[in-house]
């Protein structure tokens, strides 16, 4: 998916908009947690003025990363309280 994403940033930079969407659209249809292609894909709708689609998109963008950011807090916590019964028993 890292092509995919790729490809619609190139997309986004020659505000080639149209095909950016249809890029992120098409990466979102194989994996829907591929945050950049919502980030994408929420900026090319900036640009060509299509706010409220826009906003629905980036709102997309901003509750997947904020699952992210805390599953990877949780992750981090778990692993450290782990270490630290290990650390008990050892």
């Amino acid at each position: 998916m890292t092509s995919m994403t790729n490809l619609a940033l190139v997309y986004l930079k020659e505000k080639k908009y149209d095909q950016c969407i249809d890029v992120c659209d098409r990466a979102l249809e194989v994996d829907s947690s591929i945050h950049k292609a919502y980030f994408y894909k929420g900026k090319a709708l900036t640009e060509k003025t299509d706010y409220q689609k826009a906003i629905d998109v980036l709102k997309q963008f901003v509750d997947l990363t904020t699952r992210k950011v805390e599953e990877k807090a949780k992750a981090e916590e778990e692993a450290k309280l782990a270490a630290a019964e290990a650390e008990k028993k050892a």
